[in-house]
């Protein structure tokens, strides 16, 4: 049985050896992107492959890593994956923006190597719980989608078949013969209500010579369209 493929992970820092550190640190237990920019970074992870967690640097040159964050909450496409900062900055205000900006975390340089990688595998666990939960979510949505297309197609289907049982209906009382018939002083009456929509059973009446009255009687077993066919 193969292992399970490892998590990525991107880190993205200005400087060439917290770069070296950062993937040292990591790379026994996950696969490690690395980035010296925030246009880099951003490029990886609206890639094909983008990584499953971000650890982002905040003072860079050209685009910082605030910035890049934003962007990256700002993209459908990059918006659910974690980014946790990895900083000298340690003032409270500073986390409290990074924090605002989307991030997840905010650990401090000079980083610790224990909290540091208990702090990659809790936001882990954490997106594959909320990734598992958005697949639920996503297929609950199609077969609610799906089940009430069906539904609105029986019911269609369903009215159809009312309508077509009505207009059969009134063909089969059309060729009854009329409720009364007068003969002699006597005046007859007949009516059918079949058990469903339409049936099978039928009557009839025919004058004879001698004031004679002839009546028909038919009753088909079964009952509804069956019956009606038959």
């Amino acid at each position: 049985m193969s292992e399970p493929e490892r998590p990525t992970l991107l880190v993205v820092d200005d400087t060439p050896d917290n770069l070296t550190l950062m993937s040292g640190l990591l790379r026994d237990l996950y696969k490690v992107k690395v980035a010296n920019g925030g246009e880099r970074a951003l490029k990886i992870a609206a890639s094909d492959s983008p990584p499953d967690l971000i650890l982002l640097d905040i003072m860079m040159p050209e685009m910082d890593g605030y910035e890049v964050c934003r962007r990256l909450k700002s993209d459908p496409k990059t918006a659910d994956i974690p980014v946790v900062f990895l900083t000298a900055k340690s003032e409270e205000q500073d986390e409290m923006v990074g924090l605002g900006l989307g991030a997840v975390d905010y650990i401090t340089k000079p980083i610790s190597p224990p909290i540091v990688m208990a702090r990659v595998k809790t936001h882990l666990t954490l997106k594959r719980v909320s990734d598992f939960l958005r697949d639920q979510n996503a297929f609950l949505e199609s077969e609610v989608q799906r089940r009430t297309e069906e539904l609105l197609q029986s019911t269609l289907q369903r009215q159809l078949l009312e309508n077509d049982l009505r207009v059969a209906r009134k063909l089969q009382d059309s060729m009854l013969p009329p409720l009364f018939h007068q003969l002699g002083d006597w005046q007859l009456g007949a009516t059918l209500q079949p058990a469903r929509m339409i049936g099978g059973d039928l009557y009839d009446f025919f004058p004879l010579p001698g004031q004679r009255l002839l009546f028909a009687i038919g009753d088909v077993s079964d009952k509804g369209v069956a019956a009606a066919l038959y």
